[in-house]
């Protein structure tokens, strides 16, 4: 039950579509989303030692001092800031929230565990309470409008080639997507590499490295590129050169989703005793928020940079507790296999895009 309710709440943090961008009050609902992801940052670190060495009180007085000291991080972000009336409140109930975990894992090694059960019950209505408060504030505020995943990525493939030098160069680009969706990697792997040298930076450049790093973690064989790095190598230095940018990419969601999941796999592990650095992915995040959150000030109808804005709200923690390992399995499989990747693209539906300014 409070899984459940800390996946659920996510969802009610997430920013609605609009096109005017009041940006003090747009970045306080920023900053409680932030606040939110890393306090279950740290309860999923925790989570390891609870879920599986309930008993090892060394292990629980040494990850609980740990994650405390992550939490006070959380609360002294929250009070930095100076909220207005219609968030103040919610503001009020983050710091209850991290409060009521702090002091749960207060000792914990020397608790029983049945008392600290009745206090996570406790906190798990109080998080719902707030959920459901954050919830009802947002729909009276305005409609949320998130579109549909299949939607936004048939849209993609010819917004993306817009920004190519010339009408020949997005043309390969949209065959070497329709070779990928073929499963024909090695062919399109070919194509979106010669272009790749061709663009040093911009947004076309940043779609040609995401299409490379999709074909590398496809092809079968084993690809030495660049500086002599293997595949997983290449394509984790690619993208955290976009996921490390200062000014506004097209390609942060693509980027982001793709250089977590590919981080967790070759440098922590999928198992659920891999270590998960969540409070490190999340300051990534933020700080790829941020530029997003400068760039709608100035293009607050560019729909495109609020779809990849509410894209990564929502994109939950890598976690613990799966039948087969953490939940970046998961992720590589949406990424990576067949899995939720059957929609066919649609190649006149560049208008649906619609960025002003990107």
């Amino acid at each position: 039950m409070r899984l459940f309710i800390l996946c659920m709440m996510v969802l009610f943090f997430i920013c609605p579509i609009a096109f005017t961008y009041e940006a003090e009050r747009e970045y306080e609902h920023l900053s409680l989303w932030y606040s939110h992801t890393q306090l279950r940052a740290g309860m999923n670190d925790m989570f390891l030692v609870l879920g599986w060495f309930p008993e090892e009180t060394d292990m629980l007085k040494d990850m609980s001092t740990r994650v405390i000291k992550d939490l006070d991080e959380v609360s002294s972000f929250l009070l930095a800031h100076t909220y207005s009336k219609d968030f103040k409140p919610f503001q009020d109930y983050m710091l209850e929230m991290v409060a009521m975990v702090k002091d749960i894992y207060t000792d914990i090694d020397s608790k029983d565990p049945e008392d600290y059960n009745r206090a996570f019950d406790a906190f798990s209505v109080y998080a719902n309470d707030a959920a459901e408060q954050f919830n009802e504030y947002l729909m009276n505020e305005t409609e949320l409008g998130m579109p549909e995943e299949g939607e936004i990525i048939d849209s993609l493939t010819v917004y993306e080639s817009s920004f190519a030098h010339t009408a020949d160069d997005a043309q390969q680009y949209q065959d070497a997507i329709r070779l990928m969706d073929d499963e024909k990697f090695d062919e399109a792997f070919k194509i979106v590499e010669e272009m790749y040298t061709q663009y040093q930076d911009g947004p076309f450049h940043d779609a040609l490295a995401v299409a490379i790093t999709d074909c590398l973690e496809r092809i079968d064989s084993e690809v030495i590129i660049a500086e002599g790095m293997e595949d997983t190598e290449f394509s984790l230095y690619v993208l955290s050169e976009i996921v490390e940018k200062k000014e506004y990419s097209p390609l942060f969601y693509k980027a982001f989703y793709r250089w977590r999941t590919i981080e967790q796999y070759f440098n922590h592990g999928m198992s659920n005793m891999s270590e998960i650095p969540n409070k490190m992915y999340n300051e990534k995040r933020w700080e790829i928020m941020k530029v997003i959150h400068g760039h709608l000030i100035d293009h607050p109808h560019d729909t495109w940079a609020w779809d990849q804005r509410n894209l990564l709200m929502i994109l939950p923690i890598i976690e613990r507790g799966g039948p087969c390992g953490n939940t970046a399995l998961l992720h590589w499989g949406q990424l990576y296999t067949d899995i939720g990747h059957e929609h066919e693209p649609d190649d006149n539906a560049a208008e649906e895009a619609g960025a002003d300014g990107a």
